[in-house]
This record gives C-alpha cells, sequence and structure tokens, in this order.
C-alpha cells in the first residue's frame, strides 16, 4: 500500500492538515519538528517498517530524552501514520503499533511572582522592562506577545491575540505604562529583526534567560513565567473561569496542564536550572 513519496512531501501536506484543524502556529512547528526528525531515518514514506520505527525510538533513547519528550514525539509520528493511512499511503498497522512511554507527571515550576515583579521594576525603562512587564501582567504565550502592536493598546487595556480566535482584553495595572508607552513607536510593539518587523520567539527567551538570574537568583523561562503568573491570580482570589479567559484558552481539558498549580496543597517548585 506504501508510496513512494518523499517524506519531506507528506510532512508538508501534513502540516496543512493540522493548520487547517486550528492548532496553534507552535503547535504545527513543533509536529513538523518531530517529524522531520524521523525523515532523517526514513526518506520515502514506503520506507516505513517497524525496523526503521525501532531505530528512531532508539535514537531518542540515546540522545538522552526525557520520557515525556520521547512520549510526544512518538504520539506525533502516530498521529501522523493515522493521517496517511486515512489516505491510503500506508498500512494503518503501523499506527496502532507505536507504544510510547507512560507520561510522567512532575508538579509545575514557578517563582514567586511578586518578587519577580518588584526585579523587573527596577530595572532601566525601555523595551526589555516593558517586554518582562507584559509576560507578568497578561501570561500570554510568546507567539502572541511578539505580535503586538502599539495599536494593540490603549492604557491600562491591552487587546491579545487581535482577530484571532483566542483574543481578549486584559486590564493591566498602571505601574509604569504610560511613561513607557510615550516613547514607543506605531508599528510593532516589540520589534525585531524578522521579515515582521517583530522579534522573534528566541529572542524573548533568550532575553528572559540572560536577565533571570540577575532578577530572580535563578533561570526562568517563557512557561515558568506562565505558570508563576497562573498561581499568583489563582492566589489573588481570581477564579477559574476568569483564569481561563486570561490565556485565552476555550476548554477544560487545554486548562488541564494548569490544574495543579490551582490545588491549595501546592507547593512552590523553581527551576534547579
Amino acid at each position: 500500500m506504501s508510496k513512494k513519496i518523499p517524506m519531506r512531501l507528506a510532512i508538508k501536506s501534513f502540516q496543512g492538515f493540522l493548520e487547517g484543524t486550528g492548532r496553534s502556529a507552535n503547535t504545527c512547528r513543533n509536529y513538523v519538528l518531530d517529524l522531520e526528525a524521523f525523515a532523517e531515518f526514513c526518506p520515502t514514506i514506503d520506507q516505513i517498517t517497524d525496523g526503521v520505527i525501532a531505530l528512531f525510538r532508539e535514537a531518542l533513547k540515546a540522545q538522552g530524552l526525557g520520557a515525556n519528550t520521547r512520549r510526544r514525539k512518538l504520539l506525533t509520528l502516530s498521529l501522523f501514520f493515522k493521517y496517511l493511512a486515512r489516505r491510503k499511503k500506508i498500512d494503518l498497522l503501523f499506527a496502532r503499533k507505536m507504544p510510547a512511554p507512560h507520561k510522567v507527571e512532575r508538579i509545575p515550576e514557578t517563582v514567586p511572582l511578586a518578587d519577580f515583579k518588584a526585579a523587573v521594576l527596577q530595572l532601566p525603562q525601555g523595551p526589555v522592562r516593558l517586554l518582562l512587564w507584559v509576560m507578568i501582567e497578561t501570561g500570554c504565550l510568546v507567539s502572541e506577545l511578539i505580535k503586538l502592536h502599539r495599536n494593540d493598546w490603549a492604557v491600562p487595556i491591552l487587546v491579545i491575540d487581535k482577530g484571532c480566535s483566542r483574543e481578549r482584553t486584559l486590564v493591566l495595572s498602571d505601574n509604569m505604562l504610560s511613561s513607557e508607552l510615550e516613547s514607543m513607536p506605531q508599528g510593532s510593539l516589540f520589534p525585531g529583526r524578522t521579515s515582521v518587523g517583530c522579534m522573534s520567539a528566541r529572542a524573548v527567551e533568550l532575553v528572559l534567560a540572560d536577565l533571570s538570574p540577575q532578577l530572580i537568583g535563578h533561570h526562568v523561562t517563557p512557561r515558568v513565567l506562565r505558570h508563576s503568573v497562573v498561581r499568583f491570580w489563582f492566589e489573588q482570589g481570581v477564579g477559574q473561569d476568569e483564569i481561563k479567559r486570561r490565556l485565552g484558552l476555550k476548554s477544560n481539558y487545554a486548562f488541564k496542564a494548569y490544574g495543579a498549580l490551582l490545588d491549595p496543597t501546592f507547593k512552590e517548585h523553581p527551576s534547579p536550572k
């Protein structure tokens, strides 16, 4: 049944399918990266065999990847195989024979947000301080952060993901926003050297990685900061439905990853990095 179709073309077709189902750009990109790693073992889909899949699984272990990372990559591969099987390109048997490691539940990493916020306020006025402040105030994703434009903001109201399905309005505290925004030009709120004129997601991660040790004493990632924001909101008495709205989440399933943060017995768990 397998056709001699280049894996890169099959992945591109699958990417279009994912985008058509409404998955986020980040999710689609991560799926493609996982599948491109598999394509190194299997240049065409007619070469998909149990042996190749076993080699890929062993290669993931050899890279020292954790159980959850390997699980995600193998489940992505299974989803891809099901997509191909529905289109009569490969045998569905391959998708059904894709065992993945059991998910390891971990305590979400967080930082004391009040301390982090106070440290950010001590930074010199400028785009870096504003960027960190927006992340603290909104808990937005990096992909949403870099798309913000100056006209999305009318102090103290900020519109996130304007024109998209996750669009929502947040009211930010006015500790410094008016003075910061007066100096900001029109266009991208956080300009950079990408083709669309905004910062790249990697640039945001590097800013946080570079500054967080001096601000809070250890390395902080955008995900850790988002978790910390959720926890802070909960401790301030914000209800689950409102937290979901602020994060742009539409279902309880999407909110499931943050459930542990709303447990009254939750303990602060800083990143060891």
